[in-house]
Protein backbone atom coordinates (compact mmCIF):
# COMPACT_ATOMS: atom_id res chain seq x y z
CA UNK A 1 0.00 0.00 0.00
CA UNK A 2 1.11 3.49 -0.70
CA UNK A 3 2.30 5.11 2.21
CA UNK A 4 0.05 8.57 2.10
CA UNK A 5 -3.21 8.73 1.69
CA UNK A 6 -5.27 11.36 0.13
CA UNK A 7 -8.79 12.22 1.36
CA UNK A 8 -11.77 10.69 3.51
CA UNK A 9 -14.35 8.29 2.83
CA UNK A 10 -17.11 10.92 2.22
CA UNK A 11 -20.28 12.57 0.25
CA UNK A 12 -20.08 15.73 -2.01
CA UNK A 13 -22.83 17.79 -3.46
CA UNK A 14 -23.44 20.86 -4.50
CA UNK A 15 -23.72 23.74 -1.91
CA UNK A 16 -22.85 21.06 0.92
CA UNK A 17 -21.77 23.83 3.31
CA UNK A 18 -24.80 26.00 3.00
CA UNK A 19 -28.28 26.05 4.03
CA UNK A 20 -31.51 26.56 1.78
CA UNK A 21 -33.70 29.28 3.11
CA UNK A 22 -36.88 29.40 1.35
CA UNK A 23 -37.76 32.36 -0.13
CA UNK A 24 -41.60 33.62 -1.75
CA UNK A 25 -39.47 34.52 -5.34
CA UNK A 26 -39.27 31.23 -7.34
CA UNK A 27 -35.27 30.53 -6.90
CA UNK A 28 -33.81 29.97 -10.62
CA UNK A 29 -30.32 29.27 -11.01
CA UNK A 30 -29.01 28.57 -15.01
CA UNK A 31 -25.75 27.02 -13.80
CA UNK A 32 -25.56 23.44 -14.13
CA UNK A 33 -25.67 21.96 -10.99
CA UNK A 34 -23.14 18.15 -10.29
CA UNK A 35 -24.53 15.05 -8.99
CA UNK A 36 -23.50 14.18 -5.59
CA UNK A 37 -20.23 12.18 -5.19
CA UNK A 38 -18.51 10.10 -3.69
CA UNK A 39 -15.22 10.65 -2.36
CA UNK A 40 -12.82 7.89 -0.76
CA UNK A 41 -9.19 7.34 0.46
CA UNK A 42 -6.98 7.67 -2.87
CA UNK A 43 -10.37 8.15 -5.03
CA UNK A 44 -7.67 9.19 -7.93
CA UNK A 45 -5.60 5.89 -7.86
CA UNK A 46 -6.07 2.79 -8.78
CA UNK A 47 -5.30 -0.35 -6.95
CA UNK A 48 -2.70 -3.21 -8.45
CA UNK A 49 -2.42 -6.34 -6.73
CA UNK A 50 -0.04 -9.03 -7.22
CA UNK A 51 -2.02 -12.33 -8.27
CA UNK A 52 -2.22 -15.61 -6.06
CA UNK A 53 -3.29 -17.84 -8.65
CA UNK A 54 -3.79 -20.78 -6.28
CA UNK A 55 -5.20 -19.13 -3.58
CA UNK A 56 -7.89 -16.96 -6.22
CA UNK A 57 -7.38 -13.20 -4.64
CA UNK A 58 -5.03 -10.74 -5.35
CA UNK A 59 -1.89 -10.39 -2.65
CA UNK A 60 -0.34 -7.10 -1.12
CA UNK A 61 -2.31 -4.46 -3.26
CA UNK A 62 -1.16 -0.90 -3.32
CA UNK A 63 -1.78 2.26 -5.10
CA UNK A 64 -0.87 3.30 -8.28
CA UNK A 65 -1.54 5.91 -10.51
CA UNK A 66 -4.62 4.70 -12.73
CA UNK A 67 -2.89 5.54 -16.18
CA UNK A 68 -0.22 3.45 -15.04
CA UNK A 69 0.30 0.86 -17.57
CA UNK A 70 -0.13 -2.62 -15.28
CA UNK A 71 -3.53 -1.65 -14.52
CA UNK A 72 -4.45 -0.69 -18.08
CA UNK A 73 -2.59 -4.00 -19.92
CA UNK A 74 -4.20 -5.56 -22.52
CA UNK A 75 -3.01 -8.90 -22.27
CA UNK A 76 -2.96 -11.71 -24.46
CA UNK A 77 -5.64 -14.89 -24.46
CA UNK A 78 -3.75 -18.49 -24.45
CA UNK A 79 -5.52 -20.55 -25.52
CA UNK A 80 -5.81 -23.82 -23.16
CA UNK A 81 -8.61 -25.91 -24.95
CA UNK A 82 -11.88 -25.88 -27.05
CA UNK A 83 -14.70 -28.02 -25.70
CA UNK A 84 -17.77 -28.83 -27.74
CA UNK A 85 -20.89 -30.81 -27.41
CA UNK A 86 -21.31 -33.67 -30.29
CA UNK A 87 -24.71 -35.13 -30.65
CA UNK A 88 -25.06 -38.66 -31.01
CA UNK A 89 -27.99 -40.96 -30.28
CA UNK A 90 -27.94 -43.29 -26.95
CA UNK A 91 -27.19 -46.74 -27.77
CA UNK A 92 -30.29 -48.62 -27.84
CA UNK A 93 -32.59 -46.26 -28.64
CA UNK A 94 -34.44 -44.99 -31.67
CA UNK A 95 -32.44 -42.33 -33.77
CA UNK A 96 -33.69 -38.67 -33.06
CA UNK A 97 -35.40 -39.70 -29.90
CA UNK A 98 -33.07 -39.99 -27.12
CA UNK A 99 -29.94 -38.05 -27.52
CA UNK A 100 -26.91 -37.76 -25.70
CA UNK A 101 -23.49 -35.67 -26.29
CA UNK A 102 -19.58 -36.36 -26.12
CA UNK A 103 -17.56 -33.66 -25.10
CA UNK A 104 -14.70 -33.43 -28.26
CA UNK A 105 -11.88 -31.11 -26.79
CA UNK A 106 -9.38 -29.58 -29.22
CA UNK A 107 -6.24 -27.43 -28.95
CA UNK A 108 -7.34 -25.67 -32.30
CA UNK A 109 -9.04 -22.13 -31.83
CA UNK A 110 -12.02 -21.90 -33.52
CA UNK A 111 -13.49 -18.26 -34.47
CA UNK A 112 -17.12 -19.27 -34.23
CA UNK A 113 -16.95 -20.74 -30.71
CA UNK A 114 -18.25 -17.69 -28.93
CA UNK A 115 -18.38 -18.78 -25.54
CA UNK A 116 -15.38 -17.78 -23.28
CA UNK A 117 -14.15 -19.11 -19.98
CA UNK A 118 -11.03 -16.69 -18.96
CA UNK A 119 -9.01 -17.57 -16.01
CA UNK A 120 -7.25 -14.52 -14.75
CA UNK A 121 -7.81 -11.42 -12.94
CA UNK A 122 -10.98 -9.90 -13.99
CA UNK A 123 -9.73 -5.84 -13.99
CA UNK A 124 -6.88 -7.53 -16.41
CA UNK A 125 -9.92 -9.68 -18.51
CA UNK A 126 -11.80 -6.71 -18.77
CA UNK A 127 -8.86 -4.92 -19.92
CA UNK A 128 -8.27 -7.44 -23.04
CA UNK A 129 -12.02 -7.80 -23.72
CA UNK A 130 -12.12 -3.64 -24.33
CA UNK A 131 -9.19 -4.66 -26.67
CA UNK A 132 -11.41 -6.88 -28.43
CA UNK A 133 -15.33 -5.26 -28.64
CA UNK A 134 -13.16 -2.27 -29.47
CA UNK A 135 -13.09 -3.74 -33.29
CA UNK A 136 -16.95 -5.12 -33.11
CA UNK A 137 -20.05 -3.61 -33.94
CA UNK A 138 -22.34 -1.56 -31.69
CA UNK A 139 -24.50 -5.43 -32.10
CA UNK A 140 -22.03 -7.71 -31.16
CA UNK A 141 -20.89 -6.05 -27.66
CA UNK A 142 -22.64 -7.55 -24.69
CA UNK A 143 -26.41 -7.21 -24.15
CA UNK A 144 -26.36 -8.29 -20.04
CA UNK A 145 -23.97 -8.03 -17.35
CA UNK A 146 -24.59 -9.47 -13.83
CA UNK A 147 -21.93 -9.23 -11.15
CA UNK A 148 -21.90 -10.74 -7.72
CA UNK A 149 -19.28 -8.81 -6.37
CA UNK A 150 -17.75 -9.95 -2.52
CA UNK A 151 -19.79 -7.14 -0.17
CA UNK A 152 -17.06 -5.94 2.11
CA UNK A 153 -18.86 -7.57 5.02
CA UNK A 154 -16.38 -9.17 6.16
CA UNK A 155 -16.75 -12.71 6.25
CA UNK A 156 -14.38 -13.69 3.62
CA UNK A 157 -15.73 -16.44 1.33
CA UNK A 158 -13.85 -19.44 1.37
CA UNK A 159 -12.75 -19.01 -2.66
CA UNK A 160 -13.63 -14.88 -2.26
CA UNK A 161 -11.40 -12.49 -0.41
CA UNK A 162 -14.07 -10.34 1.12
CA UNK A 163 -12.65 -8.33 3.87
CA UNK A 164 -11.56 -5.59 1.57
CA UNK A 165 -11.31 -1.64 3.11
CA UNK A 166 -14.28 0.30 1.92
CA UNK A 167 -12.08 2.96 -0.30
CA UNK A 168 -9.55 -0.15 -1.74
CA UNK A 169 -13.28 -1.97 -2.83
CA UNK A 170 -14.54 1.14 -4.12
CA UNK A 171 -11.94 1.72 -6.22
CA UNK A 172 -11.55 -1.98 -7.30
CA UNK A 173 -15.49 -1.76 -8.32
CA UNK A 174 -14.89 1.46 -9.63
CA UNK A 175 -12.07 0.69 -11.85
CA UNK A 176 -13.79 -2.21 -13.59
CA UNK A 177 -17.21 -0.47 -14.05
CA UNK A 178 -16.07 1.50 -16.24
CA UNK A 179 -14.43 -0.81 -18.50
CA UNK A 180 -17.76 -2.67 -18.53
CA UNK A 181 -19.78 0.12 -19.43
CA UNK A 182 -17.58 0.31 -22.06
CA UNK A 183 -17.66 -3.08 -23.70
CA UNK A 184 -22.18 -2.95 -23.15
CA UNK A 185 -24.37 -2.61 -25.95
CA UNK A 186 -26.29 0.62 -26.39
CA UNK A 187 -29.30 -1.27 -25.92
CA UNK A 188 -27.41 -3.31 -22.98
CA UNK A 189 -27.72 -3.30 -19.27
CA UNK A 190 -25.78 -4.16 -15.60
CA UNK A 191 -27.01 -5.73 -12.85
CA UNK A 192 -25.49 -5.77 -9.55
CA UNK A 193 -26.58 -7.98 -6.35
CA UNK A 194 -25.30 -5.82 -3.47
CA UNK A 195 -26.30 -6.17 0.46
CA UNK A 196 -27.21 -3.22 2.37
CA UNK A 197 -23.56 -2.75 3.89
CA UNK A 198 -22.51 -1.21 0.26
CA UNK A 199 -25.64 -0.48 -1.38
CA UNK A 200 -25.61 3.04 -1.02
CA UNK A 201 -21.79 3.08 -1.74
CA UNK A 202 -21.87 1.32 -5.04
CA UNK A 203 -25.14 3.55 -6.49
CA UNK A 204 -23.50 6.94 -5.81
CA UNK A 205 -20.37 4.90 -8.09
CA UNK A 206 -22.73 3.99 -10.87
CA UNK A 207 -24.24 7.24 -11.02
CA UNK A 208 -20.60 8.89 -11.76
CA UNK A 209 -20.25 5.88 -14.27
CA UNK A 210 -23.08 5.17 -15.79
CA UNK A 211 -24.83 8.53 -15.14
CA UNK A 212 -27.86 9.13 -12.81
CA UNK A 213 -30.19 9.34 -16.04
CA UNK A 214 -29.34 5.75 -16.55
CA UNK A 215 -30.85 4.12 -13.41
CA UNK A 216 -33.40 2.15 -13.91
CA UNK A 217 -34.63 0.73 -10.11
CA UNK A 218 -33.15 -1.06 -7.14
CA UNK A 219 -34.82 -4.79 -7.34
CA UNK A 220 -35.59 -6.47 -3.96
CA UNK A 221 -34.60 -10.07 -3.74
CA UNK A 222 -35.72 -12.32 -0.63
CA UNK A 223 -33.03 -14.76 -0.21
CA UNK A 224 -33.70 -16.13 3.01
CA UNK A 225 -36.49 -17.28 5.38
CA UNK A 226 -37.15 -17.13 8.90
CA UNK A 227 -35.17 -19.73 10.55
CA UNK A 228 -31.41 -20.56 11.52
CA UNK A 229 -28.87 -18.26 12.71
CA UNK A 230 -30.43 -15.15 12.32
CA UNK A 231 -33.04 -15.77 14.57
CA UNK A 232 -31.01 -15.59 17.25
CA UNK A 233 -30.61 -12.37 17.25
CA UNK A 234 -34.35 -10.76 16.40
CA UNK A 235 -34.38 -9.05 19.94
CA UNK A 236 -31.06 -7.23 18.87
CA UNK A 237 -31.86 -5.79 15.38
CA UNK A 238 -34.60 -7.03 12.67
CA UNK A 239 -33.53 -10.14 10.79
CA UNK A 240 -32.46 -9.36 6.97
CA UNK A 241 -33.73 -11.35 4.66
CA UNK A 242 -32.94 -9.61 1.59
CA UNK A 243 -30.77 -8.11 -0.85
CA UNK A 244 -30.35 -5.91 -3.42
CA UNK A 245 -29.66 -5.72 -7.56
CA UNK A 246 -29.48 -2.43 -8.89
CA UNK A 247 -30.24 -1.96 -12.50
CA UNK A 248 -28.46 0.60 -15.02
CA UNK A 249 -28.83 0.95 -18.88
CA UNK A 250 -25.90 1.78 -21.09
CA UNK A 251 -28.52 4.34 -22.39
CA UNK A 252 -32.24 5.34 -20.73
CA UNK A 253 -33.27 6.12 -24.37
CA UNK A 254 -32.56 2.83 -25.96
CA UNK A 255 -33.33 0.71 -22.58
CA UNK A 256 -35.91 -2.17 -23.35
CA UNK A 257 -36.94 -5.14 -20.54
CA UNK A 258 -38.92 -8.30 -21.34
CA UNK A 259 -41.27 -7.85 -18.64
CA UNK A 260 -41.50 -11.15 -15.69
CA UNK A 261 -44.19 -12.80 -13.40
CA UNK A 262 -44.34 -14.37 -10.63
CA UNK A 263 -46.96 -17.25 -10.63
CA UNK A 264 -49.91 -16.78 -7.90
CA UNK A 265 -50.96 -19.76 -5.72
CA UNK A 266 -54.57 -17.66 -4.98
CA UNK A 267 -57.54 -16.58 -7.33
CA UNK A 268 -58.58 -12.33 -7.09
CA UNK A 269 -62.36 -13.26 -6.41
CA UNK A 270 -63.10 -9.95 -7.03
CA UNK A 271 -62.85 -11.02 -10.82
CA UNK A 272 -66.92 -12.92 -10.27
CA UNK A 273 -68.58 -11.50 -13.37
CA UNK A 274 -69.27 -14.14 -16.42
CA UNK A 275 -70.19 -12.59 -19.37
CA UNK A 276 -72.82 -15.26 -20.96
CA UNK A 277 -72.93 -13.76 -24.70
CA UNK A 278 -69.28 -12.83 -25.46
CA UNK A 279 -70.04 -13.23 -28.73
CA UNK A 280 -72.37 -10.46 -29.07
CA UNK A 281 -72.34 -6.62 -29.46
CA UNK A 282 -70.84 -5.72 -25.83
CA UNK A 283 -73.91 -3.54 -25.48
CA UNK A 284 -75.47 -6.03 -25.69
CA UNK A 285 -73.51 -8.19 -22.93
CA UNK A 286 -75.43 -10.06 -20.15
CA UNK A 287 -73.62 -10.78 -16.82
CA UNK A 288 -74.52 -13.48 -14.50
CA UNK A 289 -71.96 -14.31 -11.08
CA UNK A 290 -69.48 -16.66 -11.25
CA UNK A 291 -71.10 -18.24 -8.31
CA UNK A 292 -74.37 -18.73 -10.73
CA UNK A 293 -72.31 -19.82 -13.18
CA UNK A 294 -70.98 -23.14 -11.31
CA UNK A 295 -74.21 -23.38 -9.78
CA UNK A 296 -75.92 -23.94 -12.99
CA UNK A 297 -73.14 -26.26 -14.29
CA UNK A 298 -72.36 -27.99 -11.22
CA UNK A 299 -69.15 -27.28 -10.73
CA UNK A 300 -68.23 -27.80 -7.01
CA UNK A 301 -64.58 -28.59 -7.22
CA UNK A 302 -62.42 -26.46 -6.88
CA UNK A 303 -59.70 -26.83 -9.11
CA UNK A 304 -62.25 -27.58 -11.53
CA UNK A 305 -63.71 -23.98 -11.12
CA UNK A 306 -60.10 -22.76 -11.46
CA UNK A 307 -59.67 -24.93 -14.95
CA UNK A 308 -62.80 -23.17 -16.04
CA UNK A 309 -61.73 -19.77 -14.76
CA UNK A 310 -58.44 -20.13 -16.93
CA UNK A 311 -60.51 -21.89 -20.33
CA UNK A 312 -63.32 -19.02 -19.57
CA UNK A 313 -61.15 -15.80 -19.36
CA UNK A 314 -62.47 -14.14 -21.87
CA UNK A 315 -65.67 -13.79 -20.68
CA UNK A 316 -64.82 -12.65 -16.55
CA UNK A 317 -64.27 -9.79 -15.66
CA UNK A 318 -64.53 -7.26 -12.69
CA UNK A 319 -65.01 -3.05 -12.74
CA UNK A 320 -62.42 -0.56 -11.33
CA UNK A 321 -62.76 2.91 -10.88
CA UNK A 322 -61.06 5.27 -13.22
CA UNK A 323 -60.69 8.98 -13.04
CA UNK A 324 -59.62 9.32 -16.92
CA UNK A 325 -61.96 11.64 -18.95
CA UNK A 326 -62.36 8.40 -21.13
CA UNK A 327 -64.02 6.51 -18.63
CA UNK A 328 -65.78 9.85 -16.41
CA UNK A 329 -67.61 10.21 -19.48
CA UNK A 330 -69.13 6.89 -19.16
CA UNK A 331 -71.14 7.21 -16.17
CA UNK A 332 -74.62 6.87 -16.36
CA UNK A 333 -74.12 4.95 -19.49
CA UNK A 334 -75.18 1.46 -17.84
CA UNK A 335 -74.06 -0.81 -20.76
CA UNK A 336 -70.28 -1.97 -22.04
CA UNK A 337 -68.89 -0.23 -24.92
CA UNK A 338 -65.49 0.20 -26.36
CA UNK A 339 -63.43 3.16 -25.68
CA UNK A 340 -59.79 4.63 -27.09
CA UNK A 341 -57.73 6.01 -24.01
CA UNK A 342 -55.68 9.17 -24.61
CA UNK A 343 -52.68 6.98 -25.44
CA UNK A 344 -54.54 4.75 -28.67
CA UNK A 345 -55.26 1.85 -26.25
CA UNK A 346 -58.71 -0.39 -27.04
CA UNK A 347 -60.29 -0.57 -23.76
CA UNK A 348 -64.16 -0.88 -22.47
CA UNK A 349 -66.11 0.96 -19.82
CA UNK A 350 -69.46 0.63 -18.20
CA UNK A 351 -70.91 3.28 -16.14
CA UNK A 352 -67.90 5.26 -15.48
CA UNK A 353 -65.99 2.33 -14.51
CA UNK A 354 -62.91 0.09 -16.42
CA UNK A 355 -63.64 -3.27 -17.31
CA UNK A 356 -61.14 -5.80 -16.05
CA UNK A 357 -60.63 -9.52 -17.76
CA UNK A 358 -59.34 -12.16 -16.16
CA UNK A 359 -57.47 -13.08 -19.03
CA UNK A 360 -54.81 -10.80 -18.36
CA UNK A 361 -54.38 -12.18 -15.56
CA UNK A 362 -52.94 -14.90 -16.93
CA UNK A 363 -49.32 -14.99 -17.96
CA UNK A 364 -46.40 -17.63 -19.73
CA UNK A 365 -44.19 -18.48 -16.83
CA UNK A 366 -41.36 -20.98 -17.01
CA UNK A 367 -43.17 -21.77 -20.37
CA UNK A 368 -46.63 -22.54 -18.99
CA UNK A 369 -49.64 -20.27 -18.83
CA UNK A 370 -50.08 -19.56 -14.96
CA UNK A 371 -52.01 -17.09 -12.78
CA UNK A 372 -49.40 -14.63 -12.16
CA UNK A 373 -48.72 -11.03 -11.52
CA UNK A 374 -45.95 -9.18 -12.63
CA UNK A 375 -42.48 -9.73 -11.27
CA UNK A 376 -41.92 -5.66 -10.51
CA UNK A 377 -39.07 -4.85 -8.30
CA UNK A 378 -39.49 -7.39 -5.53
CA UNK A 379 -38.77 -10.86 -6.38
CA UNK A 380 -40.14 -12.85 -3.20
CA UNK A 381 -40.47 -15.92 -5.03
CA UNK A 382 -36.45 -16.25 -5.35
CA UNK A 383 -36.29 -17.80 -2.12
CA UNK A 384 -38.68 -21.03 -3.27
CA UNK A 385 -34.96 -21.90 -4.84
CA UNK A 386 -33.18 -21.84 -2.33
CA UNK A 387 -33.29 -25.08 -0.48
CA UNK A 388 -31.46 -27.18 -3.31
CA UNK A 389 -29.02 -24.23 -4.24
CA UNK A 390 -25.90 -26.20 -2.65
CA UNK A 391 -26.75 -28.95 -5.30
CA UNK A 392 -27.19 -26.84 -8.25
CA UNK A 393 -24.09 -27.57 -10.86
CA UNK A 394 -22.57 -30.48 -8.91
CA UNK A 395 -20.04 -28.22 -7.24
CA UNK A 396 -20.06 -26.75 -3.75
CA UNK A 397 -19.45 -23.01 -3.39
CA UNK A 398 -20.21 -21.82 -0.16
CA UNK A 399 -22.12 -19.06 0.23
CA UNK A 400 -21.45 -18.11 -3.12
CA UNK A 401 -23.88 -19.43 -5.58
CA UNK A 402 -26.77 -17.46 -6.83
CA UNK A 403 -29.75 -19.79 -8.07
CA UNK A 404 -30.33 -20.42 -11.13
CA UNK A 405 -33.49 -19.30 -10.81
CA UNK A 406 -32.79 -16.22 -10.47
CA UNK A 407 -30.45 -15.78 -13.10
CA UNK A 408 -32.58 -17.03 -15.82
CA UNK A 409 -35.16 -14.33 -14.62
CA UNK A 410 -32.13 -11.55 -15.22
CA UNK A 411 -31.71 -13.36 -18.66
CA UNK A 412 -35.27 -13.17 -19.89
CA UNK A 413 -35.30 -9.67 -18.57
CA UNK A 414 -32.36 -8.73 -20.47
CA UNK A 415 -31.85 -10.84 -23.47
CA UNK A 416 -32.89 -12.64 -26.25
CA UNK A 417 -31.29 -15.63 -27.82
CA UNK A 418 -27.85 -15.42 -29.06
CA UNK A 419 -26.98 -12.23 -27.27
CA UNK A 420 -23.83 -11.85 -25.29
CA UNK A 421 -24.16 -12.21 -21.04
CA UNK A 422 -21.11 -11.68 -19.00
CA UNK A 423 -19.88 -12.16 -15.28
CA UNK A 424 -16.80 -11.13 -14.70
CA UNK A 425 -16.64 -12.22 -11.40
CA UNK A 426 -18.02 -15.87 -12.19
CA UNK A 427 -17.70 -17.72 -9.25
CA UNK A 428 -18.97 -21.60 -9.72
CA UNK A 429 -20.36 -20.08 -13.13
CA UNK A 430 -23.82 -20.22 -12.54
CA UNK A 431 -24.31 -17.15 -14.87
CA UNK A 432 -22.85 -18.57 -17.69
CA UNK A 433 -23.83 -22.31 -16.89
CA UNK A 434 -27.77 -20.64 -17.01
CA UNK A 435 -27.00 -18.55 -20.01
CA UNK A 436 -25.48 -21.30 -22.39
CA UNK A 437 -29.34 -23.87 -21.45
CA UNK A 438 -31.01 -20.47 -22.32
CA UNK A 439 -29.20 -20.03 -25.69
CA UNK A 440 -27.16 -16.85 -25.03
CA UNK A 441 -23.69 -16.33 -25.65
CA UNK A 442 -21.86 -15.78 -22.77
CA UNK A 443 -18.27 -14.82 -20.73
CA UNK A 444 -17.11 -15.75 -17.66
CA UNK A 445 -14.14 -14.28 -15.73
CA UNK A 446 -12.86 -15.86 -12.51
CA UNK A 447 -9.72 -15.60 -11.22
CA UNK A 448 -7.61 -18.78 -9.12
CA UNK A 449 -7.54 -22.15 -9.17
CA UNK A 450 -11.58 -22.24 -8.75
CA UNK A 451 -12.05 -21.68 -12.36
CA UNK A 452 -11.06 -25.00 -12.62
CA UNK A 453 -12.48 -26.84 -9.82
CA UNK A 454 -15.69 -24.98 -10.18
CA UNK A 455 -16.52 -23.25 -13.37
CA UNK A 456 -14.72 -25.54 -15.67
CA UNK A 457 -16.06 -28.48 -14.14
CA UNK A 458 -19.43 -27.55 -14.17
CA UNK A 459 -20.02 -25.89 -17.82
CA UNK A 460 -18.41 -29.25 -19.21
CA UNK A 461 -21.40 -31.51 -17.52
CA UNK A 462 -23.78 -28.69 -18.80
CA UNK A 463 -22.66 -29.08 -22.42
CA UNK A 464 -22.55 -32.78 -22.22
CA UNK A 465 -26.38 -33.07 -20.53
CA UNK A 466 -25.15 -34.12 -17.23
CA UNK A 467 -26.51 -31.43 -14.99
CA UNK A 468 -30.12 -31.39 -14.69
CA UNK A 469 -30.22 -29.28 -11.27
CA UNK A 470 -31.38 -25.81 -11.64
CA UNK A 471 -33.65 -24.37 -14.38
CA UNK A 472 -32.68 -27.67 -16.88
CA UNK A 473 -36.26 -29.44 -16.17
CA UNK A 474 -38.17 -26.15 -16.53
CA UNK A 475 -40.95 -26.47 -19.45
CA UNK A 476 -39.27 -23.62 -21.61
CA UNK A 477 -35.86 -24.82 -20.93
CA UNK A 478 -36.19 -29.01 -21.33
CA UNK A 479 -32.08 -28.91 -20.82
CA UNK A 480 -30.28 -32.35 -22.38
CA UNK A 481 -26.88 -30.52 -23.21
CA UNK A 482 -25.27 -29.13 -26.41
CA UNK A 483 -22.88 -25.94 -26.52
CA UNK A 484 -19.36 -25.62 -26.63
CA UNK A 485 -16.69 -23.21 -25.45
CA UNK A 486 -13.09 -21.80 -24.91
CA UNK A 487 -10.75 -22.06 -21.92
CA UNK A 488 -8.44 -19.28 -22.07
CA UNK A 489 -5.93 -18.27 -19.32
CA UNK A 490 -4.73 -14.60 -19.27
CA UNK A 491 -1.21 -14.49 -20.50
CA UNK A 492 1.84 -13.20 -18.74
CA UNK A 493 2.55 -9.21 -18.30
CA UNK A 494 4.62 -8.33 -20.99
CA UNK A 495 6.10 -5.44 -18.17
CA UNK A 496 8.72 -5.18 -15.99
CA UNK A 497 8.24 -2.65 -13.42
CA UNK A 498 11.78 -1.70 -11.89
CA UNK A 499 12.66 -0.75 -8.46
CA UNK A 500 13.87 2.99 -9.53
CA UNK A 501 10.52 3.25 -11.08
CA UNK A 502 11.23 2.46 -14.78
CA UNK A 503 9.92 0.17 -17.41
CA UNK A 504 11.09 -2.63 -19.50
CA UNK A 505 8.80 -4.69 -21.54
CA UNK A 506 9.60 -8.39 -21.53
CA UNK A 507 7.77 -9.65 -24.63
CA UNK A 508 8.47 -9.94 -28.24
Amino acid sequence: MAKTYKGTLSLEWYNKQKSILLQKEEFKNDLDIPAPKINWVNKDEALFYEINEKEGKGDNPYWVDRNDIRVKEARPLILQKLYKAVEKNKVGTIPGTNKEFIIKESIEDELEVDNLLIKGDNLLGLNTLKKIFDNKSDAEKIKCIYIDPPYNTGSAFEHYEDNLAKSEWLTLMRDRLVLMNKILRIDGMIFIQIDDEMLAHLKLILDEIFGQENFITTISVKMSRSTGVKMAHVEKKPSRYKEHILLYAKSKDNFKVFPQYIKLNKWDKRYNSYITNFESNPKEWKIQTLTEVFKLKNITNEDEQFNFIKQNSMRIIRLAENNQDVFVSTIGKKYFQEILTSTGLEKYAYNGSKVLFAKDKFKIVDGKEELAEDAGDFWNDIVDHINDLHNEGGISFKNGKKPEFLLKRIINLSTEENDFVLDCFAGSGSTCCVANKMKRKWIGIEIGSQAETHFLKRIKNVIKGNENRGISKDNDVNWQGGGSFKYYHLGPSIIEYKKDGTIDFTGP
